[in-house]
């Protein structure tokens, strides 16, 4: 923390905390701090519209945030295709953490990043 604050930031965005107690003492220091919930691949284009308007780029992130809506939709429809042709699905592991070794669960956006790649999240069993 102290290294954060020799920084002087101005805005410090989280997307979650696992302890809050780290946001309320930014709070108490007087640091503003904006949570930018980034769950799934949904929130991905309202953060990216989030942290636009908060770093006064809205002209910038519009398109960007329309790009990603676009590009999930098409990939969630070329996957619909592809369950439907019966084509084979490679079952993925991905690391997050080495020590102790932690992976990615099912409603996570990784997990669907993996599914509208063709392959299917071993954590989300």
């Amino acid at each position: 923390m102290d290294r954060l604050l020799k920084t002087r930031p101005t805005l410090i965005l989280d997307v979650a905390l696992e302890d809050e107690a780290v946001a309320n003492l930014m709070t108490q220091l007087g640091v503003r701090r904006v949570r930018v919930p980034c769950a799934t691949l949904d929130d991905i284009p309202t953060a990216v519209l989030t942290v636009g308007r908060l770093a006064h780029r809205e002209s910038a992130a519009q398109p960007l945030a329309e790009h990603i809506r676009r590009e999930v939709s098409e990939r969630r429809n070329a996957l619909e295709k592809r369950k439907a042709s019966g084509q084979a699905t490679p079952t993925v592991f991905v690391e997050i953490w080495g020590d102790p070794l932690m992976t990615v669960g099912r409603n996570s956006f990784v997990s669907e990043l993996v599914t509208l790649a063709g392959g299917r999240n071993l954590g989300d069993e």
